[in-house]
């Protein structure tokens, strides 16, 4: 099931500690937005194109997750609560680690470690972002902004 590996050294548990530093960065910002401290962030490839990135929504999706909605959370993108979860193990599994001293290697690091996986996973993410902008387009919700007049004046603000 899991395998402990050898003693971790001061510099891989200061790295270890970032990475949950990171990881708990979403969750507190979706819990702050939630008791009402809104930042004016905006997506700048949305701002400057008129097209999502490929994450848009995941903040909203996050938001819907701590406030305990799963499908409006899943309504704001598809992959928010996988991300979530993903963040909740990566948090989960490295404070084991920094506890017991030793790298752990499970099944999950072993399957995130394969190429194949991780071209598997990247081709089933694009190709949502490519149907949710095929979606957002037929709807008529988005419209590629790429030409406008404004665009120059818009990027120099």
């Amino acid at each position: 099931m899991f395998e402990l590996r050898s003693p971790l050294q001061a510099s891989a548990r200061h790295r270890r500690w970032g990475f949950i530093g990171l990881s708990a960065a979403p969750f507190v910002g979706a819990v702050l937005y939630r008791y009402g401290y809104h930042l004016p962030l905006r997506c700048p490839v949305l701002a400057l194109t008129g097209i999502p990135c490929p994450t848009c929504g995941m903040t909203r999706s996050f938001v819907a997750i701590v406030n305990g909605n799963l499908s409006e959370s899943i309504r704001y993108h598809a992959f928010g609560w996988v991300l979530f979860a993903s963040f909740l193990l990566v948090i989960f599994h490295l404070l084991m680690e920094l506890r017991c001293d030793r790298a752990i290697s499970t099944f999950y690091t072993r399957l995130l470690s394969d190429r194949r996986f991780q071209i598997s996973a990247l081709l089933v993410y694009f190709s949502y972002y490519g149907l949710r902008l095929y979606w957002l387009h037929s709807a008529g919700e988005f419209y590629a902004n790429l030409f406008a007049e404004n665009l120059c004046t818009e990027i120099l603000l």
